[in-house]
């Protein structure tokens, strides 16, 4: 659903999506030759900053045990490129070697047109599996089954929600909903709260405190600051947005947003304990306005586990189109499988006994242990 609104968004502005084609190669590229990855990037309808090269050295500075590459697809030898993909190589001595497209991201379609393509793309990427010694390779996508090959096994853990943006945000504003959302805003207003644009490094360490509290409230692990700073250090200007909501001169509330053409995707959002009500939803509705604002054309809450129902419940609250993400697995065994796999109720990935016992433990020690957890943690998760 999502890949084909995209396309239908592609057309309604003039952009032709790229035409099937008879691949002749897939090739890694090499240092010198991803500007030419990211121009393709920016013209594709589905390009997203997760493809970019700027997230590559985001990820690859935060996470020294992940490396990323791009593997492409080429009419000729030496033809421009017309398909590929991200992959990364996450190397966890606890966890085993795996390849992801991509690292810590909501979702990362592959950009590929058909089947045939990806009839060049998986004996590479089967290859990749082999040299690097990965057990398997996972792509993160809001993609239907039927655009991936039957080597490809597949399970829907996830839901993502994003709103179609109005430039006349007033007309936009009037579908949120009533109690949950806009009386809730003007109740914070009311209370005295008030949000503030930053992007100053500053700003992004007391988006990460705000960020940890959250995760130790929620007996998670607290993602790395270096992981904050690389995306400080690494995405430009325009690409990067860090909103906070102050109540009395002390910052209550964060909202870390990334911005690639005319998308805003909100996929950090945290907040002090013993937060008033309203708070998020002001932060949220301040973000959408700027949003709208600034010409983007959709706003992307993130995704959201299946199992999560009262956060499900407050994102459709804002009006939004809701999806399934799928992640696609390719194993080095596929061929002895029988069937392909889709499993709607299959035990999440970050629900190991690790993270179990790291949730046992945060939800029972103070915050600097919480953040020493979560910076074990994150050395092998990606």
């Amino acid at each position: 659903m999502f890949a084909l609104l995209e396309l239908l968004k592609a057309t309604d502005q003039g952009i032709v999506p790229p035409k099937p084609r008879a691949a002749s190669s897939a090739q890694w590229l090499s240092q010198g030759q991803e500007a030419e990855w990211e121009a393709f990037v920016l013209r594709h309808p589905l390009g997203s900053i997760y493809h970019t090269n700027e997230w590559k050295r985001v990820i690859e500075e935060a996470f020294p045990h992940i490396r990323g590459r791009f593997l492409v697809l080429r009419e000729n030898d030496s033809g421009p490129i017309y398909g590929g993909l991200p992959i990364y190589r996450v190397n966890s001595w606890l966890l085993g070697c795996r390849l992801v497209s991509v690292p810590f991201a909501t979702a990362c379609n592959p950009l590929v047109a058909s089947m045939d393509d990806w009839g060049v793309l998986v004996p590479e990427l089967e290859r990749e599996c082999d040299r690097t010694r990965s057990k398997k390779l996972e792509i993160h996508g809001a993609v239907s089954t039927g655009q991936f090959p039957d080597s490809f096994r597949s399970r829907s853990l996830y839901k993502h929600h994003s709103l179609r943006l109005d430039p006349d945000f007033n007309a936009l504003h009037i579908h949120f909903d009533k109690k949950s959302v806009r009386q809730k805003t003007e109740k914070a207003r009311r209370a005295g709260v008030i949000i503030q644009e930053r992007n100053d490094i500053g700003g992004m360490i007391i988006s990460h405190s705000l960020l940890a509290t959250t995760r130790r409230r929620l007996s998670l692990p607290p993602m790395p600051s270096r992981f904050f700073e690389a995306m400080h250090g690494n995405l430009r200007a325009e690409h990067l947005k860090i909103f906070l909501a102050y109540q009395n001169g002390r910052p209550v509330a964060c909202h870390i947003v990334l911005t690639f053409k005319d998308e805003w995707i909100s996929e950090y959002s945290g907040s002090a304990d013993g937060l008033i009500s309203g708070v998020n939803q002001l932060l949220y509705f301040e973000s959408i306005r700027q949003a709208c604002a600034q010409g983007a054309r959709r706003f992307s809450f993130g995704r959201t586990s299946i199992y999560n129902e009262g956060l499900l419940s407050y994102k459709r609250r804002w009006g939004t189109i809701e999806e399934k993400l799928t992640d696609f697995t390719l194993r080095r065994d596929h061929h002895n499988s029988k069937e392909r796999q889709v499993s709607e109720d299959a035990t999440p990935s970050e629900d190991s006994r690790l993270y179990a016992l790291c949730k046992h433990v945060i939800a029972k020690t103070p915050l600097p242990v919480c953040k020493m957890i979560g910076d074990f943690c994150y050395r092998h998760l990606g």
